[in-house]
């Protein structure tokens, strides 16, 4: 208490500017109280108040930060009164600058100068903040910093620097925030107008909506800077000149069809939000193709608006948690997956397949013993050289886009160059563009969507895979909801025409690639490799009437199908070898193979099913494998002989079979067995 009242006379006494007048009330007040070296000491001015070293607060404010505290400020540090006089508890300052609030966690900014003028600029997290070891280990990993106080010394100067520190957010994911702003790793746009950070990485809006901190291009970071790379490239250029319709026109120049399409699906990634919320399912898009056909390109163009000269993970080297992370790197946004081969591991084509649901990787968290579940928050381009029939849960979840040019003219090679030109430009202001038609976007996308759902189903005589017919309706819906606020370098009939020519390649195919088609091409094929026998395997019988067991309501019931005409019937016994020469096939094949229940459930449940009879006689193989010979030989009252003994039998549409399949199971030998039975 003594030298703090020494301290504030002192201050009291200089005020006077009069040396000789100083001088003379220190010999008094020496004479009167004692202690003539603390007077001395102070008179001297050991402790000049200190410059600051930063525009972000005045001398005079900062010394109001220490007013009739027991911490005061040197030169370039800290000291304090004690009995025994000064006492210097640290040979820096520290300058308060911003909270930076993430989440749950925080970290503080301050400038710290020392006795010797080295400044330094630190961001502390809590912890460091918070236990005097900690931010002595922090510290003491710069140039001469030094704190010689107490803990509780320690707490009082948070408490006076933490009073001045201005707030701000932190943006750790970028693309579309809450607060209704797009987030680049260099700015953010906001109400259409773009809003570059400072060089410490901060971005200041309207007071309602505060200021936010991007560390990608911070001067704190950088040392960091590798930190940071994705969000280097998540950048805006703006000093670009490529605008959206340049852009879209010449994408249509170099890829067709396929790039109307493409064009579509960046408005489909940048409104992802408006989408899930009316639809919780979100289509990928799949570029397949030969190699040397664009498909890569193709993808690193649609994403040249969102990253800039973005790199595109492997699917085959890439590990889970990699992919989990670019997934959930930015939302509203567009990542580019390479290199897709059917041989993935299954964790990955489940990752694929769960784009669609927008669901990410789940993990058990070990301290909670909770479920936890990535995000995914961008739309998902995919390339490779094989269309992902593997899976076809997972080929129906994307919008296919095929590619099969491979070579390319000298005008064709000059488009594609200026395309390119336009990507190393910078495409950014595409995004800038349609983020000004948002509002019309979300107020519109709902009726657009249910008017193109009508018109593909209006244009199409055939039943559609329902997945399908959602995915290619998201991106027409796009187009209807966009085109009346932006101007487009092709018309709704050329979306519409190019969207139905999607809807029947890709219906098409889900038809050829199901589980039921792989079964029946492989019956084919074993037929046709003689491994199965007609007769033996199957038989192919007419009825114009015919009792089968089937199941109403869960319950089976026996029932008369009457035909009318005389109708070919398949007929398979329930039991039959067909079903493991299909599993061994498949394995050597290395296709994937659907276990035997489910693939008897399927096909109790296809359209081309009849019923169960339940006494359906068959020939053994032994009796069958000889018989084609023998009847190509001709060789008089030759017939295989039926088992004596029935089983039941799967009964089948045999004409539905070959129109679906395009199966040929039926054999001149078999002539014999299309004895029509009434």
């Amino acid at each position: 208490m003594r030298a703090k009242a020494i301290h504030d006379i002192v201050d009291v006494v200089k005020s006077t500017k009069d040396n000789v007048l100083m001088e003379t009330y220190a010999e008094r007040l020496t004479e009167v109280y004692g202690h003539k070296d603390m007077w001395q000491c102070e008179l001297s001015c050991k402790h000049p108040q200190v410059l600051m070293p930063c525009d972000k607060m005045s001398h005079e404010e900062y010394a109001s930060l220490f007013k009739n505290t027991e911490i005061k400020v040197g030169k370039n540090c800290y000291f304090c009164y004690s009995k025994d006089g000064e006492t210097e508890i640290s040979n820096f300052i520290m300058i308060p600058l911003y909270l930076i609030r993430d989440g749950a966690t925080a970290t503080r900014v301050f400038i710290l100068r020392n006795v010797l003028g080295y400044e330094v600029r630190i961001e502390f997290s809590i912890e460091e903040m918070t236990v005097l070891q900690k931010f002595r280990n922090r510290i003491e990993r710069e140039v001469n910093f030094m704190w010689y106080g107490s803990s509780a010394k320690f707490n009082k100067l948070r408490g006076i620097l933490y009073s001045s520190m201005e707030v701000i957010t932190k943006i750790s994911t970028l693309g579309w925030q809450k607060q209704g702003f797009y987030a680049f790793g260099n700015g953010v746009v906001y109400d259409g107008k773009w809003f570059p950070i400072d060089k410490e990485g901060i971005v200041r809006l309207s007071s309602s909506l505060g200021s936010f901190y991007l560390p990608a291009f911070s001067q704190m970071n950088e040392d960091n800077a590798d930190k940071f790379l994705f969000e280097q490239k998540f950048v805006h250029h703006a000093d670009s000149t490529v605008r959206f319709y340049a852009f879209a026109n010449q994408m249509i120049v170099v890829y067709g069809d396929n790039a109307i399409i493409g064009i579509c699906f960046i408005i489909v990634c940048l409104f992802r939000d408006i989408i899930i919320r009316h639809r919780r399912e979100f289509p990928s898009l799949f570029l397949f193709g030969p190699k040397g056909t664009g498909k890569t390109a193709f993808g690193e163009l649609l994403q040249s608006p969102f990253i800039y000269c973005g790199d595109h993970p492997n699917l085959r080297t890439s590990t889970m948690p990699s992919l989990t992370i670019v997934l959930s790197q930015a939302e509203n946004a567009m990542m580019h997956l390479d290199e897709y081969k059917n041989d993935i591991d299954v964790e990955k084509i489940e990752l694929l397949k769960g784009l669609w649901d927008c669901q990410g990787r789940s993990k058990l968290d070990m301290e909670t013993h909770k479920r936890e579940q990535s995000k995914v928050l961008s739309g998902v381009i995919v390339s490779g050289q094989e269309k992902p029939t593997v899976d076809i849960a997972l080929y129906s979840r994307q919008c296919v886009l095929p590619f099969h040019q491979e070579t390319h003219t000298v005008d064709e090679k000059e488009n594609f160059r200026i395309l390119k030109d336009y990507e190393h430009e910078g495409t950014s202001y595409v995004i800038l563009e349609l983020l000004q038609i948002r509002k019309q976007f979300a107020h519109l996308y709902a009726s657009c969507y249910e008017q193109a759902v009508k018109d593909i189903c209006s244009a199409l005589t055939y039943s559609i895979d329902e997945r399908i017919l959602h995915n290619w309706s998201v991106i027409l819906a796009s187009f209807m909801a966009s085109c009346d606020s932006i101007k487009f370098p092709f018309s709704y009939n050329q979306v519409f025409k190019t969207v139905i020519s999607g809807v029947e390649y890709q219906n098409e195919e889900c038809l050829h690639s199901n589980e039921l088609s792989v079964f029946w091409k492989t019956v084919d094929y074993l037929k046709q490799d003689n491994q199965i026998f007609g007769l033996c395997d199957y038989r192919i019988h007419e009825y114009s009437s015919l009792k089968v067991d089937i199941k109403i309501d869960g319950r089976r019931q026996t029932v008369t199908r009457d035909f009318g005409n005389s109708k070919k019937i398949l007929m398979i016994p329930t039991n039959s070898r067909l079903f493991a020469l299909y599993t061994l096939h498949l394995q050597r094949t290395h296709e994937k193979v659907i276990p035997e229940n489910t693939l008897k459930y399927y096909i109790e449940n296809s359209p081309e099913y009849i019923g169960k009879m339940n006494s359906v006689r068959f020939a053994s193989v032994e009796n069958v494998k000889e018989w084609p010979r023998q009847y190509e030989l001709k060789i008089p009252n030759c017939q295989p002989r039926l088992s004596e003994k029935p089983v039941q039998a799967f009964c089948l549409d045999f004409y539905a079979v070959e129109t679906a399949y395009g199966t040929n199971l039926y054999s001149d030998y078999m002539g014999f067995d299309l004895i029509h039975t009434s």
